[in-house]
């Protein structure tokens, strides 16, 4: 009778535990969403963490009802064929497969008088003017992508943005609603995407600068169809493996029950699993930062160059605007610091429930699963900053400036030992160069912010050089 109270107050703590945990969970993401709220952070965006938590919640306790209620082999089977179910259920829900019956392709008629600023002679394209563009209404549920194809392929870079308007969010001048996608030489697709609902107009702009030329073909919304599918499916099966690996790991770690106390005593083992804490909770800090700094980054400037960026960070920050600091320390620094402190604390109430349950001889893991934790935190640190570095471009700018040319010492010609000579008729080149000039005192018409254009004379050079 003492044996079997004991066993049911060790489930009842386990349950306090389990419950302890997940709450933190939820705390510490809504936490971190808050904070970074002024990023525009939706309340879609926190519902699907939630959701996420919520579900390996559910399949972690399917896992412990089938170690520890489910006595009779029979029960045992169907729990695991639920798991399988439950799990395979949230994996198709959280990949957006049921999502895509609703993006169809659907292409945009484009007649040309509705391009603006363009020059366009035999289907052939000039960028004429400064903000060439083309808006268009579309009212459209949902908007994953904008796919501009080309008839001939791009002789040059071309850059394609694309902005947006939803029935909450009106006019085209909002840096948060602006992506953009290059077009390399010899492509014939560019394809902006982004996941918005309720897009009612587009303002799509092709070629950023004066003179570039490109043979447009058309522009379809939710394009790519296949290639989106295929990207689904493969995240459902990603998400999958991911749901099993919660109950391989919560039986790995029960089943070493017998085994732990020997290998702890492993010399080995000991030096390896020593800074497990400080290792992990680093890597998961670390893991955090860099994708709320990307984000930050990406919400608050735009798609700038990762030059632009590292000139920054290597600039002085004295006389920087406080809300700039504040915002970085606030959306970027704080929420990083929330989540690590909320996933330590998770770990430790998982630790001391499966101790309750009796799965672990002590409250504390096997030196060897510490071994592996620290591992793939690791891998999933490196992981974290090749995706973000892609992101803002920063691996496309090491290797240019790693990259050599012999452009000058061909090219180049010394005046003072060569003698010029002009032909009869001369043709001139006069190139200006202005240093921190931009266009916010032209008018709204051109690309500006004020009503009247107060650089006249500047905006007629745009309009008429390169």
């Amino acid at each position: 009778m003492e044996n079997q109270g004991n066993m049911q107050s060790g489930k009842k703590a386990a349950v306090i535990y389990f419950l302890a945990a997940f709450f933190i969970a939820c705390i510490g993401i809504a936490g971190a969403n808050y904070l970074k709220g002024e990023l525009g952070l939706s309340a879609e965006e926190l519902v699907k963490k939630v959701e996420l938590t919520v579900e390996i919640a559910v399949l972690l306790g399917i896992a412990i009802a089938v170690r520890h209620l489910l006595k009779k082999r029979n029960r045992k089977i169907a729990g695991i064929i639920v798991f399988l179910f439950v799990a395979g259920f949230f994996s198709w829900q959280n990949s957006g497969i049921w999502q895509e019956s609703q993006l169809k392709p659907q292409r945009l008629e484009t007649p040309e008088s509705e391009f603006d600023r363009y020059d366009i002679k035999d289907g052939h394209f000039t960028v004429a003017e400064a903000n060439a563009n083309i808006v268009k209404e579309i009212n459209v549920d949902y908007l994953d992508n904008v796919t501009v194809h080309f008839s001939k392929p791009v002789a040059q870079k071309v850059i394609v943005r694309v902005l947006y308007e939803t029935k909450t969010q009106h006019g085209f001048d909002n840096k948060t609603r602006k992506m953009r996608v290059k077009v390399h030489k010899g492509e014939t697709v560019g394809c902006v995407s982004m996941k918005v609902k309720d897009v009612t107009r587009i303002k799509i702009g092709i070629g950023r600068k004066i003179g570039t030329q490109f043979d447009y073909g058309y522009t379809e919304i939710n394009g790519n169809y296949a290639a989106r599918m295929h990207q689904k499916k493969v995240s459902m099966v990603k998400y999958f493996v991911f749901f099993m690996l919660i109950p391989a790991g919560y039986f790995i770690l029960a089943a070493g029950k017998k085994w732990q106390e020997k290998t702890d005593k492993n010399i080995c083992l000991r030096i390896l699993s020593f800074p497990f804490g400080f290792i992990t909770i680093l890597s998961l800090f670390a893991t955090f930062l860099v994708v709320n700094l990307v984000e930050w980054v990406k919400m608050t400037c735009g798609n700038v160059s990762f030059s632009i960026i590292l000139l920054q960070l290597t600039s002085p920050i004295k006389g920087t605007d406080s809300g700039i600091i504040n915002s970085i320390i606030k959306t970027a620094v704080v929420p990083p610091v929330l989540l690590a402190v909320a996933a330590v604390l998770c770990y430790l109430f998982i630790v001391r429930g499966m101790y309750a349950l009796e799965d672990l001889p002590v409250k504390k893991i096997p030196r060897w699963s510490k071994i592996c934790i620290e591992v793939v935190m690791v891998v999933f640190f490196l992981h974290t900053v090749q995706v973000q570095g892609t992101e803002i471009g920063m691996w496309d700018y090491i290797q240019s400036v790693r990259e050599s040319s012999d452009f000058y010492e061909k090219e180049y010609v010394n005046p003072a030992k060569v003698k010029m000579t002009f032909p009869k008729e001369k043709k001139n080149l006069i190139y200006i160069f202005m240093e921190s000039m931009e266009s916010s005192y032209a008018d709204k018409e051109d690309g500006g912010t004020m009503d009247d254009n107060y650089i006249p004379n500047l905006t007629k050079l745009a309009r008429e050089n390169v």
